[in-house]
């Protein structure tokens, strides 16, 4: 019985130690200084003009990260906000803009056909 009594000290006197440097790691972190971070450099030559649903409705906002991610350039090169890469959803890291691209596509093509 007491070893187990003196395991359970030692247990909880280990993971008070890990917490207490836990922390401390923490404040270290808190008292760095920051810097901002540098914004990326495009080239002029990757610079292309925005189309119209190429971006996530050219809103200059950041994109959802848990929805989409930025992948290779899609073949209908579909560039995302000038990073050279094309903003594809998850998980299925289709192209978004080819995608409604496909979308409004196939919606024109069944109402050519219904009529």
């Amino acid at each position: 019985m007491h070893q187990v009594t003196m395991l359970h000290t030692m247990h909880q006197t280990t993971q008070q130690q890990m917490l207490h440097e836990m922390q401390h790691r923490d404040d270290r972190l808190l008292e760095a200084p920051r810097q901002p971070a540098a914004a990326p450099v495009v080239p002029a030559s990757r610079a292309t003009p925005q189309r119209r649903g190429a971006d996530l409705k050219a809103s200059g906002q950041a994109f959802d990260s848990t929805r989409h991610v930025l992948g290779r350039l899609c073949p209908r090169a579909h560039e995302y906000q000038g990073t050279g890469q094309s903003l594809q959803r998850l998980p299925s890291h289709v192209c978004f803009a080819c995608d409604a691209a496909h979308t409004r596509e196939r919606r024109k093509a069944k109402r050519g056909g219904a009529q």
